[in-house]
């Protein structure tokens, strides 16, 4: 029989903090258990005494759920007697007693941390004040000190799906999942042998209605002598935070995996303290084990030598001037191998107002090596593309260089003559001399030339003078092909910025554009006397240098001016369609874009456009 005694020493033996709140706010009751954990006074209270104990963060929300007609459930932080905070779950549920016409809630607020609350003296506490328990919100249940279960309130018999009858005893264990049962048994007999306080989270219920997962938590009552007389517990609807729990878990596995498939990890670094916090692919990429706690020494231990400099430095902006990073940088295995990275960061304002710096690494190893692989097998098919161009001109090209050796000949044949005389004139013989030598030095120079463009270098970007490169690269082209009535007409601007580009590889696309050209107006050449090409140079608008070669031929055909420069397409019956590509390529890999398209008149002109160099941009990227 529940009387109001035997109700009043229920709910102050339940493992939880159980208080009354009037429609004011004020405090009607607690419970001994309030008292012990928090140390405020048992009596009746205004609601600033009592909400003292509640975490001032906090206090809004419990406001809110008290407001509420239907009450609800919430987590709050409570002030224990050392002064410290522990999370609670707070059920809230309204009542207005047979003997009050006042509305009023039951509060019940189940500790969420394992820890073992304040001792408890046995004082009685309620002032004689009768609360019924069974408008308690909360599910709640005793047993003998044998673990025997004699009572249970209407609100855990619900939820578990049993009638008291067959609840009693160890018969609750059927309202216990089947998966949890073993383990909800082996905790409750472990807190009978050992006498502590203990909780264990299980799903409550029946096929029928549902099961929900609960936390079930036990504290025994002891008389005068210390020795165990019963046990009281609550029970506490946890679903909705396991939930949660379950999504934030789904959650960051599927972070994790999609971390490790784009090798990007996650970091946060904190700039007052240096607290670095990062993700486990961070540690695979920074190749730390798991048990290294995070730092930043260990990101400067792994950095590259000569790019620590370029780290600290970003990293300085980012904390002083407030700039986002965005840094490229190596590291430097302990086995000797490089790894590739970029950090991109940004400040974040964190709840309590700290600026946090938060970033993401990219592990770009493979994609470097990729990129390093495709840059070599372009520079391979522009070597064998200039082999093959040199095989295209030999005849040319024998021309060129036969044309200064021809010339030393003869100047040479002359010097003798002059030396040959009964009077030898020596100012004409070393008039001779000296244009033996500069026509030596010209076939050096082509010899030279013909070496370099064949050579297989890496390519190498330096300033370079646009209008000497074209200068350059017509007598490798050489005047032979032009001997049929091709005139080249230059129109090169005059001081003219330089560009940072290859030499060999720009006089590759001079002379692929101006070969294409040429045999675009071959059929002309045969019938007019003179037919032009035109090679452009000039200054952009917006500051770049472009050249453009024209011709007069018959233009590009519809919709084919688009497609020229793809891999494999030409419209010669013995061409490869490799050309163009390839200029394409190296015009984009020195930054720039080429285009074509018909002119206004006949033909149609080819063009790139490369920008120009900036030495005090360069310096400060190297900085």
């Amino acid at each position: 029989m529940n009387t109001p005694d035997t109700v009043r020493h229920l709910i102050d033996r339940v493992p939880a903090l159980v208080w009354r709140v009037t429609s004011d706010g004020c405090g009607d009751y607690f419970n001994e258990r309030w008292h012990a954990f928090t140390g405020l006074p048992s009596g009746p209270c205004d609601v600033r005494k009592w909400q003292a104990a509640i975490h001032p963060a906090d206090v809004e929300d419990l406001r809110g759920l008290l407001a509420s007609p239907g009450g609800g459930t919430t987590e709050v932080r409570i002030r224990n007697t050392a002064g410290g905070y522990c999370w609670f779950v707070v059920k809230c549920g309204p009542h207005v007693g047979e003997d009050d016409a006042r509305a009023m809630h039951h509060v019940v607020a189940l500790e969420l941390d394992s820890e073992r609350r304040p001792g408890e003296d046995g004082k009685d506490v309620s002032n004689g004040v009768p609360v019924p328990w069974e408008n308690v919100p909360t599910m709640a249940w005793s047993t003998r000190a044998d673990g025997y279960l004699d009572y249970a309130n209407e609100r855990w018999l619900e939820c578990c799906d049993l009638t008291l009858e067959q609840a009693r005893g160890w018969g609750w264990r059927a309202g216990v999942h089947p998966d949890d049962r073993e383990g909800i048994t082996a905790t409750w007999l472990r807190l009978l042998e050992t006498g502590e306080e203990g909780y264990h989270e299980a799903r409550i219920g029946s096929e029928a209605i549902g099961w929900r997962w609960c936390v079930s938590k036990a504290s025994p009552a002891r008389d005068a002598s210390g020795r165990i007389v019963r046990w009281y517990g609550a029970l506490f609807d946890i679903s909705d935070r396991k939930l949660a729990e379950d999504a934030l878990r789904r959650s960051e596995a599927y972070l994790e995996d999609a971390q490790r498939l784009s090798h990007t990890g996650s970091f946060g670094l904190d700039p007052q303290t240096g607290t670095l916090y990062w993700s486990e692919e961070s540690y695979r990429i920074f190749e730390y084990p798991r048990s290294v706690t995070p730092a930043l020494a260990l990101v400067i231990a792994r950095t590259h030598p000569d790019d620590l400099g370029l780290v600290e430095r970003s990293l300085g902006r980012a904390n002083v001037q407030d700039e986002e990073i965005d840094v490229s940088f190596r590291l430097l295995m302990p086995d000797g191998r490089l790894k590739h990275v970029r950090i991109l960061a940004h400040r974040a304002l964190g709840e309590d107002g700290a600026r946090t710096l938060v970033g993401a690494v990219v592990d770009a190893t493979a994609a470097r090596q990729s990129e390093e692989r495709l840059h070599r097998t372009h520079a391979e098919l522009a070597h064998v593309t200039r082999v093959a161009t040199m095989g295209e001109l030999a005849a040319s090209i024998v021309h060129e260089v036969n044309q200064p050796l021809a010339a030393i000949v003869t100047n040479g044949g002359a010097c003798l003559r002059w030396l040959d005389r009964p009077e030898p004139d020596l100012a004409e013989a070393a008039l001779s001399v000296e244009r033996m030598v500069a026509d030596a030095r010209h076939a050096s120079d082509i010899v030279r030339q013909l070496r370099a463009f064949a050579s297989k270098k890496t390519p190498a970007s330096m300033p370079v003078d646009v209008n000497a490169v074209i200068r350059e690269t017509l007598p490798l082209i050489g005047m032979g092909q032009f001997r049929k009535g091709i005139v080249l007409e230059l129109q090169l601007a005059e001081k003219l910025p330089a560009v940072l580009a290859d030499r060999v590889q720009l006089q590759q696309v001079l002379i692929n554009l101006i070969s294409n050209a040429a045999q675009s107006v071959g059929e002309q050449s045969r019938d007019a006397a003179t037919v032009p090409i035109g090679i452009e140079s000039a200054l952009t608008a917006d500051g770049a240098v472009s050249v453009t070669v024209r011709d007069s031929g018959p233009g590009f055909p519809p919709d084919i001016a688009r497609r020229v420069f793809e891999p494999f397409f030409t419209t010669k019956p013995d061409g490869m369609g490799m050309g163009l590509s390839i200029c394409r390529s190296i015009i984009e890999a020195h930054g720039g874009r080429i285009h074509a398209c018909n002119n206004d008149g006949p033909g149609a002109q080819v063009g790139f456009v490369l920008p120009a160099h900036d030495p005090a941009q360069s310096e400060a990227s190297a900085c």
